[in-house]
């Protein structure tokens, strides 16, 4: 599915393609992903659905921005477990700001 605009991308985020399901035309965003140093198995990627009229859905429409979390099989120490709280906070900020401002971006897709 096509827009027939440009429609503005919150900043950071890298689009999916344009879907539409339930009438409603939209597109998966994701924010880079973040990791620990010590730990390649253990990611962090924000998430969230961007309508057709340049909103990030809140939830109300198909669902809320989501943080999603690969932490691999082995247990943390104590500082990958503080970088990893570190990380989480970086992609729920990130997540905010797209709910807050999508549009403040000259990236146009």
């Amino acid at each position: 599915m096509n827009v027939d605009r440009p429609i503005a991308l919150p900043a950071g985020a890298v689009p999916g393609e344009w879907e539409t399901d339930r009438q409603l035309t939209y597109r998966i965003l994701r924010g880079a992903p973040r990791g620990i140093a010590s730990r390649p198995d253990v990611s962090v990627t924000a998430s969230a659905i961007q309508l057709d009229d340049g909103r990030v859905d809140s939830g109300a429409a198909i669902e809320p921005p989501r943080v999603f979390l690969e932490a691999g099989s082995d247990g943390l120490t104590v500082t990958q477990a503080l970088r990893l709280a570190s990380t989480l906070v970086e992609a729920v900020e990130e997540l905010e700001r797209w709910r807050a401002n999508p549009n403040r971006t000259a990236t146009l897709a």
